[in-house]
This record gives C-alpha cells, sequence and structure tokens, in this order.
C-alpha cells in the first residue's frame, strides 16, 4: 500500500516490523513464518485457515494489473493477491474475497472485477472513495462523477441479479 512500515498480516503483512514500504519486496524471515510480498503467504495463516474456514478475509484490489499497481504501489499485487486468495480457497476458507475502493482512476475495471469473483467463488467488497495517501487524495470527491455512477450502477444491477441477499444489500 505504499505506506513507510512492513506489516505482517495473516496474508503477508503485519504491524510488527517497522521498515521498508513493502513495495520494495523486502525478504521475510521464514523462522517466523514470514514469504516476501511477491508471494503473499504466510504460513502462520495455513493452520488458522484450516480450524476457522469462515474467518472473514478481504484483500485489498483496486482493479487489474496496471491499475492495482498503480494504486497500491505493489508491483504484480493483481496477481500475487489472486494466487493468495486461491491459496486461502485450497486451505478451506469459505469467507474469501476482494475489496476495491471505488475511485475515478479505477471504475472502468469494476464489471471485470466482479466477473472475476463470480468466476473465482469469491466475494468483491466494495467502498466508497476516501482521503489516503494510498488513493493520492485529499478529498472525498470522484472528478467524473458520470463516470464512476455508470460503473457503480452495472455492479448494482449485476449484484441484485444473484441469488445472494447479502449482495442485494450491498
Amino acid at each position: 500500500h505504499g505506506r513507510p512500515s512492513q506489516t505482517h498480516f495473516p496474508w503477508g503483512w503485519g504491524l510488527d516490523n517497522w521498515g521498508t514500504p513493502e513495495q520494495e519486496g523486502a525478504e521475510r524471515d521464514p523462522a517466523r513464518g514470514l514469504a516476501p510480498v511477491s508471494e503473499l503467504r504466510n504460513r502462520k495463516i495455513e493452520p488458522i485457515i484450516r480450524k476457522y474456514p469462515d474467518v472473514k478475509i478481504r484483500l485489498s484490489l483496486e482493479g487489474f494489473e496496471a491499475v492495482d499497481s498503480n494504486i497500491r504501489g505493489v508491483k504484480d499485487g493483481f496477481n500475487i493477491k489472486v494466487k493468495g486468495l486461491n491459496h486461502l480457497k485450497e486451505l478451506g476458507g469459505c469467507d474469501l474475497g476482494f475489496a476495491v475502493t471505488i475511485k475515478d482512476d479505477n471504475v472502468a475495471d469494476l464489471p471485470y472485477l466482479y466477473e472475476l469473483t463470480q468466476k473465482m467463488g469469491v466475494e468483491l467488497a466494495t467502498s466508497a472513495l476516501h482521503n489516503g495517501f494510498q488513493f493520492h487524495k485529499n478529498d472525498n470527491y470522484p472528478y467524473d462523477r458520470q463516470k464512476v455512477a455508470h460503473g457503480i450502477e452495472y455492479l448494482i444491477t449485476a449484484m441484485l441479479k444473484t441469488n445472494s441477499v447479502k449482495n442485494w444489500f450491498r
């Protein structure tokens, strides 16, 4: 995410090691079960996901390859996150998905991200644009409101066509 600390959450990053930015891809300590950023994997999550397969996990994904890398600052982040989520599915995880913050720069990818999640059998959680250094914004204002509204309208229509009550109220 471009923040000035390495984080080592179960899926690869957390808050226990202040250091260089994530996108520099610093190697992790294998003895602690931490994999390189390029793997988006942490052996510590494997027994947890097997024991608690219903644990909710959402990986931030802002678009396909170039869009996600540009917004999040992690080279090849899209492929790393897809591979990581597939690994969690293989371990038995059931409540998995991607989370996207909708903004001008990624709204064109929104329909395709939704289609990807449907094919993968995972969820797509969304949030409205908000201030954040990783979003290069100091306001909460979409500049092309029509474009953003059109992308959101597609997503709403697609979700309402599903048999998921959860999707209907997103």
